[in-house]
């Protein structure tokens, strides 16, 4: 009889337990456990999948934030948008107070469709950064902070990926009619200008604005693309991303 009471009793915990476990409120919980489960068995990754898993994340990061800016409206959002270059900013609002805010509009937005179309001309150079990377590259770079590949980038291909951007945008923006929008902008505002002592920049120095933007934006977008890996390489479509980068998330 006392047998047939403890299985009943068993069955019964089961079913609470059962029970408990279909409820959405406890389910961030059981997920939880069961990564910590699952880290927990966790071992050391070899070097060579060190080095495969970062190389693999940064490409997959690299492609996507080429694919998100170097497209029709990538720079079209408040955080990349390009805007007009140092005093052009106080004339193009004085434009806009006059009604002419259409001329500022065309001649902003032709910077920034130069911009989109330089962006994918990066991802070569990307590529043979990531190839070039030492093991000691990558095992600093996994033990540093949620941007340390993007620093990685910076200090070691800015002043290249500039060298590449610059005739790309130069040739983008007699494509997209950067010129053209500027001088109507410019005959707009030439007036405010001498008034004001500020000195029209050419078309060269706006070249060289749209080429600085369009490479901070990139490196920007890096960064976030970078720190959402880190920060949940369980989402990570890859095996050995989601190991590699948990193991170096929690040791």
């Amino acid at each position: 009889m006392r047998h047939i009471n403890l299985k009943k009793s068993s069955l019964i915990v089961l079913a609470s337990l059962l029970s408990i476990s279909g409820c959405k409120e406890l389910q961030p919980i059981l997920d939880t456990a069961g990564q910590i489960a699952q880290q927990s068995q966790q071992t050391t990754p070899s070097q060579v999948d060190t080095q495969t898993a970062i190389k693999q994340a940064l490409s997959q990061g690299i492609d996507k934030s080429i694919q998100q800016l170097g497209t029709n409206g990538g720079f079209s959002s408040g955080a990349f948008r390009i805007p007009l270059p140092g005093d052009l900013q106080k004339l193009g609002q004085q434009a806009r107070d006059l009604g002419l805010g259409r001329y500022v509009d065309d001649f902003e937005m032709s910077m920034n469709r130069a911009a989109e179309k330089a962006v994918p001309i990066a991802k070569d150079a990307f590529k043979a950064s990531i190839q070039q990377m030492t093991l000691n590259d990558v095992v600093s770079i996994m033990r540093g902070s949620d941007n340390a590949a993007t620093q990685y980038f910076e200090r070691t291909m800015r002043p290249t990926l500039t060298q590449r951007f610059l005739p790309i945008v130069a040739r983008s923006t007699d494509a997209v009619g950067v010129t053209k929008e500027y001088k109507d902008f410019a005959s707009k505002v030439s007036f405010y200008a001498t008034a004001a002592g500020i000195n029209m920049p050419s078309n060269a120095d706006l070249d060289q604005y749209v080429t600085q933007k369009a490479t901070d934006a990139l490196f920007t977008k890096v960064a976030d693309v970078e720190k959402s890996i880190r920060q949940d390489p369980w989402g990570q479509a890859s095996a050995l991303i989601r190991q590699v980068f948990g193991y170096y998330r929690n040791n």
